[in-house]
């Protein structure tokens, strides 16, 4: 009788383990079925920032860590203001490409250029102060898996003071759209990202024309590029299981990477 009550208390245990053996071979199968993607980064360089080679590095390193990246390209767009700054680029890093904006262009003007130069299935959107992680790829890669997949980015946080942005949850009725601010404990559908990150699917972007130049230099046409693809029930979703790390401070989110007016 001891033995039959040792071994059905040990049962829930053991099928708990079974589970998750189970699970952790469903993940590894569905990775190796998973289709490699063809990703392009992009980084707008608004203000001048030695930083941006450490950016550009991180990219580099996190683009070879990754298994789900087929071909990749890393896109820079100066300002004729910076030009000194892009040739010293140039120099280098030989395997980056370098695209000049006209002096005065505000972030969306600058994005839209080298967003709209990117080639990949999986376009990157990047701030001049932002560090990726070596995992970053594969955990942003495997979202554009699922159905009506717009967008997806992952907490971004500066280490020196702890901050981390936000997700700006969606709330939606027939008549108003409108969303709460939160740091996010787990991965949650977010109504629009701050600038640090965001990686895009280049076909839903192309239909939407990239950043309306309406609302330039105003961070208000980050919320209108998500927002018109929330409006055709495209997703897009705000990550926590890996993070970046910023160079500089969180500070407002959504003025992120326009320093300079």
């Amino acid at each position: 009788e001891r033995i039959t009550r040792h071994i059905l208390a040990e049962m829930p245990e053991r099928a708990d383990m079974l589970l998750k053996v189970k699970d952790n071979q469903r993940i590894k199968n569905k990775q190796k079925k998973m289709l490699k993607q063809s990703v392009s980064v992009v980084i707008p360089m608004i203000n001048e920032d030695k930083s941006i080679e450490k950016v550009i590095d991180t990219v580099i390193s996190s683009l070879e860590n990754s298994s789900l990246v087929q071909e990749k390209e890393i896109i820079v767009v100066g300002r004729d203001a910076l030009s000194k700054q892009t040739e010293e680029l140039r120099a280098n890093y030989n395997n980056i490409q370098l695209y000049i904006a006209n002096s005065h262009a505000s972030f969306p003007e600058v994005a839209n250029k080298g967003l709209f130069k990117a080639s990949g299935d999986i376009i990157v959107l990047l701030t001049e102060d932002t560090l990726l992680s070596t995992d970053y790829f594969d955990v942003v890669i495997p979202q554009f898996e699922k159905n009506n997949m717009f967008a997806a980015g992952v907490v971004a946080r500066y280490p020196a003071t702890g901050e981390s942005t936000n997700c700006y949850v969606p709330i939606m009725t027939p008549r108003h759209v409108n969303y709460k601010t939160g740091e996010a404990t787990s991965s949650c559908y977010s109504l629009t990202f701050d600038r640090s990150n965001v990686a895009l699917s280049r076909e839903k972007l192309l239909q939407l024309g990239g950043f309306n130049l309406l609302y330039a230099p105003d961070c208000s046409g980050d919320v209108d590029l998500f927002l018109r693809g929330w409006l055709r029930c495209w997703k897009s979703c705000f990550l926590t299981s890996t993070h970046c790390d910023l160079l500089k401070p969180v500070g407002s989110p959504l003025l992120r990477g326009d320093t300079t007016k």
